[in-house]
């Protein structure tokens, strides 16, 4: 199969080579977004995956894909790749010598097909090691990152017994949780976990946005309104984001691309999260594909 992406080979490039990946500014200005799901595989890394696409399509963005999801990792899937020639377990002796550098970091991550700007570090394959990841080892991680793009868009497990959930959530700009109108997942789910847990490491619950995934039509979904959950959990939905009946299959297939098209549905309610913190954050939010249209609408009328 073709997996479309490439990654650089050592060794290390010397400051005087370009490098293909567009790099952050190093400031205290760039940011951080985590996205984490009440429960697994509700489709976590297709939300914070899309986001990362649709903030990289934004002009002037550099924007860096990690996954930290240790004990689920399926983007590549996703994708088209059966295999990565390189990830996260690749920088395990560099995170624990904490000499990771911005440069080393960036030559572990692949360019996102067909996204300018957006660079993707694969998750650790080794998921029976991934309690072996400690607090300093992730947040090393995230120094590097920052310093290397300017947004970083990162998913973790739903669980909360690894360092990499709970540092990065500790580290974001932004906490995004993931739900969907299964009551068990925004009701049970949510009360074990994050209404459980966050206040432990001194998270407060109404610091995480809300996002409901599988949004079926009222009918299809057993009574339960956008309100009940928003009641239930306390906390702001941002965007809802429809079931799409194709999206099982085209992830088997490995085109979820196909799903992040500028003017699919899907993409579009996706698109909705980066956006909302952009904006907040006054950094470039102007979708290249919608100024396209724009100015396709307007330039006939302006010259006729």
């Amino acid at each position: 199969m073709d997996t479309h992406m490439t990654v650089d080979k050592e060794p290390e490039i010397c400051a005087s080579q370009a490098h293909s990946v567009r790099t952050g500014t190093a400031s205290g200005d760039n940011k951080l977004i985590v996205y984490l799901g009440t429960t697994p595989n509700i489709g976590t890394t297709l939300l914070s995956y899309g986001s990362a696409v649709c903030a990289a399509r934004c002009a002037h963005l550099s924007v860096g894909y990690l996954c930290l999801n240790l004990k689920s990792s399926k983007l590549h899937r996703y994708i088209g790749m059966n295999e990565v020639s390189s990830s996260l377990d690749h920088l395990r002796a560099d995170l624990k010598s904490q000499s990771l550098t911005r440069q080393r970091l960036l030559r572990h991550c692949v360019q996102a097909p067909g996204v300018p700007g957006l660079s993707v570090l694969f998750g650790s394959s080794l998921r029976e090691q991934a309690e072996f990841y400690q607090p300093e080892d992730i947040e090393h991680l995230l120094i590097a990152a920052r310093s290397a793009f300017d947004l970083c868009i990162v998913e973790v497990n739903a669980y909360w017994d690894n360092a990499a959930t709970v540092v990065a959530l500790l580290e974001a700009d932004a906490r995004i949780i993931v739900t969907t109108p299964d009551l068990t997942h925004f009701q049970e789910d949510l009360q074990r976990w994050m209404l459980t847990m966050a206040p432990m490491f001194g998270l407060h619950p109404e610091t995480f946005h809300l996002v409901v995934n599988q949004v079926e039509k009222a009918s299809a979904a057993g009574g339960i309104r956008m309100k009940d959950i928003q009641r239930e959990t306390g906390l702001e939905i941002i965007s809802q984001v429809p079931r799409r009946e194709e999206t099982v299959e085209r992830l088997n297939q490995g085109k979820l691309m196909e799903l992040l098209a500028g003017d699919h549905p899907f993409y579009q309610a996706i698109a909705r999260i980066p956006r909302k913190f952009l904006e907040q954050w006054n950094m470039e939010a102007t979708d290249l594909s919608r100024k396209k249209r724009w100015l396709g609408r307007w330039i006939p009328r302006a010259i006729s």
